[in-house]
């Protein structure tokens, strides 16, 4: 029951107020036919230009950003001094690869900054004439409206002070929306950024793997390494025996050279000995004589 009464209360509210409107619309319409007889071309020739006026006005639409190549950038941002700069500095040892390319992204990130920031702001400036413009068309509406007759009544002013509020709420309403959705597309490009930061960032299951691959790898290094200098201590072992050996074989080979020299010595003295016979013969055979 309680729910049917409210509903009946309802439809009788607004009953009553279709009919304050349609009366307002009645007290309006006659006014105006009494009020302003003489002025009825005045007065349309002003509405049709609040109307031009008003549809002159171009509606603000949220533009997306522009997609931003980061490949195409770097290869217009190539000649620039400071590319030129890093590319040197690259050359010359004083960076690596790794922090060029870093330094080099985050200058154009820097770039493109300062690209949107320029943008904002041109758009910005935009719609402060575009806002300028409408106020000032309010204010002329509202002196134009302040310039009525006092035989207007009280309620029809009221009716158009709510007109003219929640015109303005929804001109403010349009605006909060507009700087939402402008937020969005900023927070959106932030994101996008980001995602392209992390990309180039490696996994961490990536790095692990890596780190393990190498680990092995010095593992098997150092395996290889243990191995070369074992087979080194065993060539240096062969080596001493070999030098061992040779120094007995040259110790050998001198005194065979030494025993020789001195068998070479005897047979000449022996070669040496018939002829000092044959001369001592000789001269014993002269004597005699």
């Amino acid at each position: 029951m309680s729910t049917h009464s409210d509903e009946d209360e309802d439809l009788s509210q607004d009953d009553e107020d279709h009919k304050i409107d349609q009366q307002v619309e009645e007290d309006l319409d006659a006014q105006q036919q009494n009020a302003f007889v003489t002025d009825d071309a005045d007065v349309e020739l002003s509405n049709q230009q609040q109307t031009e006026e008003f549809e002159d006005i171009e509606p603000i639409e949220a533009q997306p950003p522009n997609e931003i190549d980061v490949d195409e950038q770097e290869r217009q941002q190539s000649g620039t001094p400071a590319f030129r700069t890093l590319e040197e500095l690259f050359k010359d040892g004083v960076l690596t690869g790794t922090q060029m390319a870093l330094l080099k992204s985050k200058y154009i990130d820097l770039q493109n900054a300062l690209t949107q920031s320029r943008q904002a702001e041109a758009r910005l400036r935009q719609e402060e004439h575009t806002y300028l413009a409408q106020i000032e068309k309010q204010k002329r509406i509202l002196e134009e409206g302040e310039s009525f007759p006092d035989k207007i009544t009280t309620e029809v002013q009221q009716r158009r002070k709510d007109l003219l509020k929640y015109s303005n709420d929804l001109a403010c309403t349009n605006e909060r929306l507009f700087d939402l959705e402008y937020k969005i597309k900023a927070l959106e490009e932030d994101k996008r950024a980001l995602e392209k930061e992390k990309a180039r960032i490696p996994n961490q299951h990536d790095i692990d793997e890596k780190i393990k691959n190498l680990r092995k790898d010095c593992d098997e290094l150092k395996r290889q390494i243990g191995q070369k200098k074992s087979e080194i201590n065993d060539q240096n072992i062969l080596l001493a025996d070999k030098k061992k050996k040779f120094t007995i074989t040259t110790k050998q080979h001198d005194e065979l050279k030494h025993t020789i020299d001195t068998f070479e010595s005897e047979y000449i003295q022996i070669t040496l000995r018939p002829a000092e016979l044959i001369k001592q013969t000789d001269s014993f055979s002269l004597q005699r004589e």
